[in-house]
């Protein structure tokens, strides 16, 4: 009877391991304690049951076995809750902010206060420096402010010891031993420069690198109370992500100054089509004045009358530039044609030269408020250089929708270009022929550009695509 008892007993000890671990998977800790408790319970009872069958209670076994379920109990439990902390790490970290800040202090702040919430730290420092190696970074983040200073590089050069430079580490308090990964320790005196050791006031130290396409920095968790492996391997984590986003700022903010630059040039060449060459056409006149004023003050009179209708033209194409500039402006944008109205009546007296423009639909077709300026802008650059260069009296301008293309048509009877044949984009831009503005608008709307050149005059055919949408029909 005790031999099939104590057998009894031992299958329970099996079934309570099962049981725990069970309890431990549904109900994390709570389900430990509670399965550990009820284990008691059971084995209490057990012992009474044999006590009662066989007149003996054995104590000692009783203890034995109630002394092993606590422990183990425990140990799970701490497995578990260590687990829990873990993955409360990890989930920190899966949810790093998509959005990010226009500011690069933002940025910095926002990295610093996540980093000290990710591995409990209460202070955190990053190190980098500039572009031109003269001056290191710091950027120091508390719960109560963040700063960013800077010292001259040499006096803090390298921040961390040599040996440390390309390693990820940390250190229970400033030197003693440092934990390289989970293998390596290494006696340094120094693992940070002094001056920075004594700037900040260095204690335990928690160190990662931060590596972006244009920044390579060091982060520090300060003062943290205990650091084991396990905060250096969600550190290393966190530099990873970290790094991941600076290179996100980085990316946007390059794109940024690329569009910006963008707008530039595109402004350079607005401000070229227009006022540039509006400016060289009263001037022109100004000196025709000038010859003028001693010779014949009928003609002058003439002229000036002309300087004052080509002000007042020029007055409202600038009054209708800078609105358009305006990102909010309640003014509702001109069509193309009456730009073009604009355009030519600016054109015919600035330079004394009959312009006709004809749609070749017969009205103005539909088009996104974009592709309608580039189209006025290539309208004016080609109209302006026939005007200027070619000694042309009639320019021709046909313009409409064909197909999938939008056709822009430029002639005159000047002079021509400087070459004679017709020649298509490709074959201008390697003899570097025709006028360069043009050819760059353009190219940068993937159009082509023809030019038709004798002594009778030239022609420009331009088209560029104008894809239309599908009309479904049903039966």
């Amino acid at each position: 009877m005790y031999s099939a008892e104590s057998h009894l007993a031992g299958s329970f000890f099996v079934f309570f391991i099962f049981s725990l671990l069970s309890a431990t998977m549904r109900w994390q800790w709570r389900g430990t304690l509670s399965t550990a408790a009820v284990a008691m319970l059971l084995a209490l009872g057990l012992g009474v049951y044999q006590s009662a069958h066989s007149g003996s209670f054995l104590v000692n076994q009783f203890m034995v076995r109630a002394i092993y379920l606590v422990v183990l109990a425990v140990l799970v439990s701490y497995l578990v809750i260590y687990e829990l902390h873990l993955r409360r790490n990890l989930t920190k970290l899966a949810r790093w902010p998509s959005a990010v800040p226009d500011h690069f202090h933002t940025v910095l702040r926002e990295l610093l206060r996540q980093a000290a919430e990710v591995v409990k730290a209460p202070r955190m420092l990053m190190a980098w420096e500039e572009a031109n190696g003269q001056w290191l970074m710091l950027a120091e983040w508390t719960p109560k402010q963040f700063t960013v200073l800077q010292e001259p590089a040499d006096a803090c050069r390298p921040v961390v010891h040599e040996r440390l430079t390309d390693l990820d580490f940390y250190c229970e308090a400033a030197g003693a031993a440092v934990v390289v990964g989970s293998r390596f320790r290494r006696r340094l005196t120094a693992p940070v420069h002094p001056a920075l050791q004594r700037r900040f006031f260095m204690r335990s130290i928690l160190s990662v690198r931060l590596v972006a396409s244009a920044l390579t920095a060091r982060l520090f968790w300060l003062d943290k109370p205990r650091i084991i492996a396990d905060d250096l391997m969600l550190a290393e984590l966190f530099g990873r992500e970290a790094s991941a986003h600076l290179e996100q700022f980085q990316l946007i903010e390059e794109r940024k100054r690329a569009a910006g630059t963008e707008e530039r040039i595109q402004l350079a060449r607005n401000l070229h089509d227009g006022l540039l060459q509006s400016l060289t056409a009263i001037g022109l006149k100004l000196e025709e004045l000038r010859d003028e004023l001693a010779e014949d003050s009928h003609s002058a009179e003439k002229h000036v009358v002309a300087l004052q209708r080509l002000i007042v033209a020029e007055q409202r194409y600038l009054r209708y530039f800078i609105g358009h500039l305006k990102p909010t402006g309640a003014d509702r944008p001109l069509s193309l044609e009456v730009r073009l109205q604009l355009l030519i009546e600016r054109v015919e007296l600035e330079w004394s030269v009959s312009v006709e423009l004809e749609w070749i639909d017969g009205g103005e077709p539909e088009l996104p408020d974009a592709l309608a300026d580039e189209v006025y802008y290539i309208v004016s650059e080609a109209v302006v250089n026939a005007a200027r260069h070619s000694s042309a009296s009639v320019i021709r301008v046909e313009l409409g929708l064909r197909q999938d293309q939008l056709l822009i048509l430029v002639s005159d009877n000047g002079t021509g270009f400087p070459f004679r044949g017709r020649y298509e984009d490709r074959a201008l831009d390697t003899e570097g022929w025709g006028p360069t503005v043009l050819r760059e608008r353009v190219n940068a709307l993937s159009g082509r550009l023809t030019i038709d050149s004798s002594e009778r005059g030239s022609s420009l055919e331009i088209t560029l695509p104008f894809p239309r949408l599908g009309v479904a029909h049903g039966d």
